[in-house]
């Protein structure tokens, strides 16, 4: 491997590669390493040798390629904030059938305080502790996320403020697009995807759930956004007890 040195350092590795130019490059190193020790070339080798490389590089670019702006304790911490505000929904939206616009408020004013929780580490490491590349990626997962949170932000107002009868819906569509936010965040998150499972779930009770009279009580919101996180805290968690033991 000392053939590539460019290509092992995490703080250098390009974001895109020339895939056909580094199978060149790799088998015509094993060919000069033939000629070296008198071996006639053996391209058959020589290419098996050189797809093995080249994944061994993948492998290595794939494990720093992780956004640094998802943390298990900040995942947790949201995910307790929505457990809470379910609780302390009957005090501050306790009719929410009567005026789904309380509910509305109620539950855009829990989200508004968990992306400022996230949004803040995001930015103190996004300034302070994280490299060009963990910056590329950061930015990168962000976009991933952002269309379908804006996009279920912006069906949701438009709902409640043309018809009240429309409220039950809000529950199936807020964790319907958060759980497309997250599929698209599973190439470079894969804890993702289980996150992404468990809210298209809550998302189908909460569509069965539709002519209950409990459809905007608190512990559906609260049990799905915040199952979901503690969920994806887990994992992440897991993940990076993983990473420190290898």
């Amino acid at each position: 491997m000392k053939f590539l040195p460019e290509f092992l350092e995490f703080k250098t590795i390009p974001r895109k590669l020339c895939i056909a130019k580094l199978i060149r490059m790799l088998v015509y190193s094993a060919c000069r390493r033939n000629e070296r020790h008198n071996q006639p070339p053996d391209f058959v080798m020589n290419l098996n040798q050189a797809l093995s490389e080249l994944e061994f590089i993948r492998a290595r670019i794939v494990s720093t390629d992780r956004p640094m702006c998802f943390r298990w304790a900040t995942t947790l911490s949201i995910g307790l904030l929505a457990i809470i505000g379910g609780v302390l929904q009957a005090e501050f939206a306790p009719q929410p059938v009567e005026r789904p616009i309380d509910y509305f408020v109620y539950w855009s004013s829990i989200a508004v305080i968990a992306v400022a929780i996230s949004g803040s580490e995001i930015l103190y490491r996004y300034l302070l502790q994280s490299t060009d590349l963990q910056r590329r990626q950061t930015k990168l997962a962000l976009l991933d996320l952002a269309p379908a949170i804006a996009v279920g932000a912006c069906v949701s107002l438009y709902l409640v403020a043309s018809s009240p009868r429309y409220a039950p819906l809000l529950p199936m569509l807020w964790t319907s697009f958060f759980s497309l936010g997250l599929f698209n965040l599973r190439g470079r998150l894969p804890e993702a995807v289980w996150g992404a499972i468990f809210f298209a779930l809550a998302a189908i009770v909460a569509v069965r759930s539709t002519s209950s009279p409990y459809i905007l009580s608190g512990w559906l919101m609260g049990g799905a956004f915040g199952g979901g996180h503690l969920l994806l805290a887990g994992l992440l968690f897991f993940n990076m007890r993983g990473k420190t033991h290898d």
